[in-house]
């Protein structure tokens, strides 16, 4: 009996391997050819974000309004664009206080500054209500994360009237 189950068990496999191989031989002679198209659409992309849109100024001690104030802003813009850039900003007025009869404080007193690295960025100039170019055809980038310095200068006499100032920024993107 065990030899009957083994003749069997061994036919069989020869069955099996003679499918297969007749298998594998009608794949192999019988090929088509399909060719496939791949389509790759690339549309302008221009974006911008005020990530950190706090910009505090604070003049706390003597040393501040003899030496002036620094503050920089990490990832404070966000650009993304596939071409070659400029970033700008602009004031929509001057600092004014909600304190009624407190006079303004004119915007060209801080300057600003784009300080990341490899952005073709201007030297710090003053703010206005009128736009300043930040960078100049700034590389191509997706959510390029750019740190920003807002400064004011030693010994500024703009700053005398306590109080708290406020005026809105607006940047703007342009590509190339």
């Amino acid at each position: 009996m065990k030899t009957t189950t083994k003749f069997l068990a061994t036919a069989a496999a020869f069955a099996l391997l003679g499918m297969s191989t007749a298998t594998v031989r009608a794949q192999t002679t019988a090929s088509s050819i399909t060719p496939a198209v791949v389509t790759v659409t690339l549309i302008d992309i221009l974006a911008i974000a005020v990530t950190v849109p706090a910009v505090p100024i604070t003049f706390t001690t003597v040393n501040d309004y003899q030496n002036g104030r620094s503050v920089n802003i990490p990832l404070h813009v966000t650009v993304s664009s596939n071409r070659p850039y400029d970033l700008k900003v602009k004031a929509n007025s001057e600092l004014t206080s909600l304190v009624v009869g407190t006079p303004a404080i004119p915007i060209n007193n801080i300057s600003v500054q784009v300080t990341t690295p490899s952005m073709n960025a201007a030297a710090a100039q003053p703010l206005s209500t009128s736009d300043i170019t930040l960078t100049s055809s700034s590389p191509a980038a997706m959510a390029k994360a750019i740190d920003v310095t807002y400064s004011t200068a030693p010994g500024n006499s703009a700053f005398v009237n306590t109080g708290v100032y406020t005026a809105n920024l607006t940047y703007s993107v342009t590509s190339h």
